[in-house]
């Protein structure tokens, strides 16, 4: 990730923040496990990339496909493996 992408990721985080707690207008704990969500897609994209690889598909690691992966889980990796089949 560059830096401009975090910095875009915590702006986010921080909006989603503000929304939340600040303000009062979201309730904290579905945002919290959106973002968990999330990360939790992050990582098995990370860990899932090198065996995807093996098969020729590139599923790019980014804040999308993360949460693609993070919200809809194995049906999201389905998903993503079959746009990048069609596509690439």
């Amino acid at each position: 990730m560059t830096a401009a992408s975090i910095g875009l990721v915590l702006l986010g985080l921080g909006g989603l923040y503000l929304g939340t707690v600040v303000f009062g207008r979201l309730p904290l704990r579905p945002v919290l496990k959106f973002i968990f969500s999330i990360l939790v897609g992050g990582v098995l994209l990370a860990v899932l990339r090198p065996a995807l690889a093996l098969f020729g598909w590139d599923i790019p690691l980014n804040p999308v496909t993360a949460s693609v992966v993070g919200v809809l889980q194995l049906p999201g990796l389905i998903l993503l493996i079959l746009l990048s089949h069609f596509f690439a």
